[in-house]
């Protein structure tokens, strides 16, 4: 067992190494780190504003909470089509009775009664709305005149569950501008087109909303101030200018809803042609592969969205059921949070199994994941023959439109599971699981160019293949080069030799002092880059240790075992050393071109050896005896012997 600082130092490791890894994957490109930080910021800010409107919210509750604290309502206040109702239950339901208080826009005079062309209107619009199936509805006898409580407090009664359902609506935006961050940050780390393309719909399902709450907040302000205010409550306004700030802090949202929209919508089409290259342009991927990835992708997309807005209208309507007059009023109560608690439930098995069994292809998984599915269906359809489900679904915009969106992508990713599942044993999950291994480890995958792109690594090897190709061809006229590297052994010049020599003694050549670089070929002309950088590598590498001032055989005298003159060539093995001749000023000459030995000569030396014993019969006092190439002038036999290696 590891002892607790071990573990805490293999923790700390592993948290350096992620930090290490996203730091990576965000400075990957300009655009990853433009996407990292504007997702940043705008979850910064969103989730300030939105918790600024809360704040709102909470204070228009607590100004009406002054008039409606300690009076008790018997029922359900409804406003509905310039009508104020107040109901016993859930409307929709046997046994509900509604009395109509207040229509507004009527006279004082006839708000006692309603004539029965009204009354019939009245009914055919509650049933049209779906808010009551067979409901009794009671007016007010004429013998009868309402109080100003009566109609108020009703009144506020219904403005105050309309704001504290706005205030659910500010909980599950914040928490939504963190999922949509969350989001942003795994697309980076996983380079994931599902993630991103969720991002960009949330991104575009938030502007549309925020704009949605502008519009209705602007509704709710002119119903409270032309018909609440002056009929039901007699002038009396608690929210002052309550409204006024309420939208002044919902358009700021709006305005950062639609920039954060256009800036995440260039930003992801810009990281999707990187990510959908390198999905789709990989070595080793058929078109076939490509075909079930992309089901693969949209998919993932579907989950992310379903997985999330089911969750979100799961815990509003059990919040909303669970406080309020509705949990008191509501039959069948705790059916309901029961059926609703398991749909909570299932949601996160469900979406893992998702996840995982369509990228490895487990049928055990799939089927599993598809029997929740259809249990999430059949719940949630079931859900509207309930009348306190469908009151809820028809008087809250917000949780209508997360309701229906999540059903309708429950059922697309239920779809597209199917499609994937259609698609199981054709490679798919082995490419997937070959690509992530070498993902794991840091591999650096091959692509595929399309269309007229050039691929760099092509262009790079072909250049420099042609690059190679001009400078053994010219390479003599590009740069000048010491001998040795120019030239293969038999295409060297020959160059001008003395012989030294004795009366007994063995002939040794000797060769010249080498020419001045700048004298080997004409000056360089101008090259490319490329081809300048590929002929330096090449010289990098030092040339083979020999003396500048000493050549002992040419290559040509190796392979024929003679000199051009016909003097034999002694082996290396058995050849005593000769003593440089290095005197300032000498002139040798040749059959090729006199070449002056200088100590002025720019020609880099070469450290020599020590000079080695003198061969036998040399005698010192003797002068040295130098003699050009014809063996005739220097005394040497007419018919030498040839000499063999």
């Amino acid at each position: 067992m590891f002892s607790q600082g071990k573990r805490q130092l293999w923790k700390r490791t592993l948290s350096l190494a992620r930090v290490k890894l996203l730091y990576t994957r965000i400075t990957l490109t300009r655009f990853t780190t433009l996407y990292f930080f504007f997702a940043l910021a705008s979850c910064a800010i969103l989730s300030a504003l939105q918790a600024v409107t809360f704040v709102d919210n909470s204070n228009a509750v607590a100004a009406l909470k002054t008039k409606l604290e300690g009076v008790a309502i018997e029922g359900l206040a409804i406003v509905d089509n310039d009508e104020l109702l107040v109901c016993t239950s859930i409307p929709n339901q046997a046994g509900t009775n509604c009395t109509l208080l207040l229509t507004f826009g009527e006279d004082l005079d006839k708000r006692d009664g309603l004539l029965a062309d009204d009354l019939e209107d009245i009914l055919g619009t509650l049933n049209s709305a779906g808010l009551m199936g067979n409901p009794v509805i009671n007016t007010v006898p004429d013998n009868i005149s309402l109080s100003f409580e009566d109609t108020c407090i009703p009144s506020l009664q219904w403005l105050d569950d309309v704001i504290h359902d706005a205030q659910r609506e500010d909980v599950v935006t914040f928490l939504f501008q963190i999922w949509l961050f969350i989001l942003a940050l795994v697309t980076i780390v996983n380079e994931s087109i599902p993630h991103l393309m969720a991002a960009v719909a949330g991104h575009l399902l938030g502007a549309g909303w925020s704009a949605y709450r502008v519009d209705s907040t602007r509704r709710l302000m002119n119903l409270y101030r032309t018909k609440i205010v002056p009929e039901a409550c007699g002038g009396e306004d608690l929210l002052q200018n309550w409204w006024e700030i309420r939208i002044q802090h919902a358009i700021p949202i709006l305005a950062v809803n639609c920039l954060t929209l256009l800036a995440f919508g260039y930003l992801s089409f810009q990281l999707f042609k990187v990510y959908a290259t390198q999905s789709f342009s990989r070595v080793g991927a058929s078109p076939k592969i490509h075909r079930m990835y992309k089901f693969v992708l949209l998919f993932s997309v579907c989950l992310q969205l379903s997985g999330f807005f089911s969750l979100t209208s799961t815990a509003m309507w059990i919040d909303k059921v669970c406080h309020g007059m509705i949990m008191a009023l509501a039959k069948h109560a705790k059916l309901y949070l029961a059926a609703f608690s398991v749909i909570l439930v299932l949601q996160l098995p469900w979406f893992i199994f998702g996840w995982v069994c369509v990228r490895k292809e487990c049928k055990i998984r799939f089927a599993i994941f598809c029997g929740i599915a259809v249990l999430l269906l059949t719940l949630q359809t079931m859900m509207f023959f309930s009348p306190l489900y469908r009151y809820i679904f028809l008087t809250w915009p917000f949780f209508a439109t997360i309701t229906v969106t999540a059903y309708l992508l429950i059922i697309a990713t239920t779809a597209m599971g199917i499609l994937c599942r259609l698609n199981f044993d054709k490679g798919l999950a082995h490419y997937l699981q070959v690509t992530e291994a070498l993902d794991g480890v840091d591999f650096t995958p091959v692509y595929f160019p399309k269309g007229r792109e050039v691929d760099p690594e092509k262009a790079t090897a072909l250049e420099t293949k042609l690059s190679e190709k001009s400078d053994d061809a010219h390479l003599t006229t590009v740069i000048a080069l010491p001998l040795a590297a120019q030239q293969s052994p038999t295409e060297r010049k020959q160059r001008g030799e003395s012989i030294y020599s004795e009366q007994d003694g063995t002939p040794i050549f000797l060769s010249s002092s080498p020419p001045l670089v700048s004298d080997l070929a004409p000056a360089p002309s101008l090259r490319s880059s490329r081809s300048l950088r590929s002929t330096r590598s090449r010289l990098s590498k030092p040339p083979p240790q020999r003396s500048t001032s000493l050549r002992s055989v040419r290559i040509e005298e190796k392979k024929q075992g003679k000199s051009d003159s016909g003097v034999p060539v002694v082996p290396p093995s058995v050849r005593p050393a000769p003593r440089v001749l290095t005197a300032p000023g000498r002139r040798y000459r040749d059959s090729k071109s006199p070449i002056r030995l200088s100590p002025a000569s720019p020609s880099p030396r070469v450290p020599l050896p020590p000079a080695p014993s003198p061969p036998p019969g040399y005698d010192e006092t003797s002068p040295q005896k130098t003699r050009s190439t014809s063996p005739t002038k220097q005394g040497l036999p007419t018919n030498p012997r040839p000499g063999k290696f």
